[in-house]
């Protein structure tokens, strides 16, 4: 059964099955909304409630999306009814709910540009309401060798081990910490295998070795495998965790796209990630030997990743930092600061300027010229169209301005310019000597620290009379020290 004490003051069930196992939530539309990623903004908290309620209850669920949304061709002005939605999307943390929610927006939009592929043209007119389908997942347990897919030929770092059919979780294991091992033991059959092949059949005999699950069987015994049955399930991973200090990743695809199965909270110094292939009823576990080689395929640009939350990193430096904080380790590392004490250092924040100039740009997209031959490239620049501003002054607004055309960097510094000159000019025209009065004087000789730093006043740091040059009247309830005064 799914969970009792669903919030249902947005979506409304409407009906369930298998048991309680699988459930609708409708929602209508009160407005009239005419684009996808609006009507998602407004979808996005509700929704992700509702699947943290399920992910509360469930260890993993699918979740799939359909809106009813009314398309009128641009040509004819026919209007017509289209369900616009996802497949069946696994989720199985909630760290990774904003991801489904934003590959279930992409994939709508995608769908609309393929319905629009036909030169047709059509625009949404109207969405008028999101059917969210939830039920809990189940996954096969693995059992059965399957090849890797085409669609994900091109990743690398992958080890496929073919043995029996049951087993395929122990191959990849013992491969994980074994496999240089078995390539020894290669390399001293190699020079018989030269004298009766050739260097082509050499090669293809050396890759049948290494996924061959049979040179991996006698690393079996180092591992306890205490509580497990074979094919080993997803839920059971974390049994093999806990007796041998193991951390485990498992991964899915949905074509060539990657999901996570399962992101372990174990920070264990030894860990393993694998690859969970599915083919109707059977499925199949992978051994992924470079996680970032396998998942970093979109550029030639090395990053590295977070086994806990798969956020990628430049740099291995950065990525040791972001360890330490990680909200998915069940044991972060608490850094202290190095200095003993942190004071407030800023004083010229707590001062308020006589004159601010606020300003904005406006900004496009501009496609550039692609070389396809490279891997990482540019496609789109943001070029400006557009700014306006507004210079504030010490009673009022002072100049309000804005711009639409060509050159309009070159045009905005030639305008702030100017006003810094206008700034200027006011700030000497308008300088007013300082007339303290007597309760002002009175306060200026009792006062004993610095109302800016707090500190106290010495021969040294001694204290200073201040005032606004614009109006000449004294600032502060008491007086600044003779540092904060130059701010």
């Amino acid at each position: 059964m799914g969970p009792v004490n669903v919030d249902q003051s947005f979506f409304r069930e409407i009906d369930r099955a298998h048991r309680g196992i699988v459930a609708e939530y409708e929602y209508e539309a009160d407005d009239l909304f005419t684009d996808f990623p609006t009507f998602f903004q407004l979808l996005w908290d509700p929704l992700s409630l509702l699947l943290k309620q399920y992910l509360s209850s469930f260890n993993g669920i699918t979740v799939r999306l359909r809106m009813e949304t009314e398309l009128e061709e641009i040509r004819t002005l026919e209007k017509k009814i289209r369900y616009m939605g996802t497949n069946n999307i696994t989720l199985t943390h909630e760290n990774f709910i904003d991801r489904v929610l934003h590959f279930g927006l992409n994939f709508v939009l995608a769908q609309l540009e393929l319905y629009n592929a036909n030169g047709s043209g059509h625009t949404v007119t109207q969405i008028f309401n999101v059917i969210v389908t939830i039920g809990e997942y189940r996954p096969i347990a693995a059992r059965g060798y399957i090849p890797i897919p085409s669609c994900l030929a091109r990743r690398k770092g992958l080890l496929n081990i073919k043995g029996s059919d049951t087993l395929c979780f122990k191959y990849c294991i013992a491969a994980n910490f074994f496999h240089e091992e078995v390539r020894e033991y290669k390399k001293r059959l190699r020079t018989l295998w030269k004298q009766t092949t050739s260097g082509s059949d050499f090669n293809k005999a050396a890759k049948r070795a290494v996924e061959c699950g049979k040179n991996y069987e006698l690393f079996f015994e180092k591992f306890d495998w205490d509580g497990l049955e074979f094919p080993v399930s997803l839920e059971a991973i974390e049994t093999f965790e806990r007796s041998n200090n193991i951390s485990v990743n498992c991964f899915g695809n949905v074509g060539k796209d990657i999901i996570p199965l399962r992101l372990t909270t174990l920070d264990a110094e030894r860990q393993v990630n694998l690859l969970r292939l599915e083919y109707e009823d059977n499925a199949h576990y992978v051994l992924i030997r470079d996680l970032e080689a396998f998942l970093g395929q979109d550029g030639k640009c090395k990053h590295y990743y977070c086994r806990f939350c798969l956020k990628n990193f430049a740099g291995k430096n950065v990525l040791l930092k972001h360890k330490k904080q990680c909200p998915n380790i069940e044991f972060n590392i608490m850094e202290f600061p190095k200095e003993k004490y942190y004071v407030f250092k800023n004083f010229e924040m707590t001062i308020p300027f006589p004159y601010c100039l606020y300003y904005d740009f406006e900004c496009f997209n501009k496609a550039l010229d692609v070389d396809q031959s490279v891997n990482t490239r540019k496609t789109s620049i943001l070029e400006p169209s557009g700014y306006s501003l507004v210079l504030v002054g010490p009673d009022n607004y002072l100049h309000v301005d804005e711009y639409h055309g060509p050159d309009v960097v070159n045009h905005f510094l030639r305008n702030a310019l100017g006003l810094a000159d206008l700034v200027l000019r006011l700030i000497k025209e308008n300088q007013r000597p300082m007339h303290p009065t007597n309760e002002e004087l009175l306060q200026h000789e009792q006062a004993q620290v610095c109302y800016v730093c707090h500190k106290p006043f010495t021969a040294k740091n001694y204290k200073v009379l201040h005032h606004n040059h614009m109006t000449g009247q004294v600032v502060g309830k008491y007086s600044k020290c003779k540092y904060t005064n130059t701010i």
